[in-house]
């Protein structure tokens, strides 16, 4: 998961993928991200694959927040198009310590990621 978060730059075929094998796990794919400490957060950037295989791509999500990691409160989804530009999501202002986008549909039934940030 750490090939998500790692601030690779765009055009480096770096990614966190799904299993591959979507009947041995099917979506919804989610990622909970740490942020440390409980903190102000507005916005979710993702970064499909950059390797051009469209393959996982995002193409509708669900934000959900936390402040102790086990209760989660949905607090954005969209969708968002099969391209392998830069998406984001705004999120309403609130203090969080985990942020987790679930992915609930992707290009051919997974889920990859090249970047994952957090405003």
């Amino acid at each position: 998961m750490t090939a998500a978060l790692d601030g690779v730059k765009l055009g480096t075929p770096v990614m966190w993928p799904s299993q591959w094998r979507s009947a041995t796990r099917p979506g919804p794919h989610d990622i909970a991200l740490q942020l440390g400490q409980t903190q102000p957060v507005t916005g979710l950037g993702y970064l499909p694959r950059q390797d051009g295989t469209p393959n996982g791509g995002i193409t509708r999500y669900i934000v959900s927040t936390s402040t102790d990691g086990v209760h989660f409160t949905q607090v954005a989804s969209g969708t968002w198009a099969n391209t392998a530009t830069a998406k984001s999501a705004t999120l309403p202002a609130a203090q969080a310590k985990y942020v987790g986008p679930t992915a609930l549909a992707g290009v051919n039934g997974f889920t990859s990621a090249a970047e994952i940030t957090i405003q």
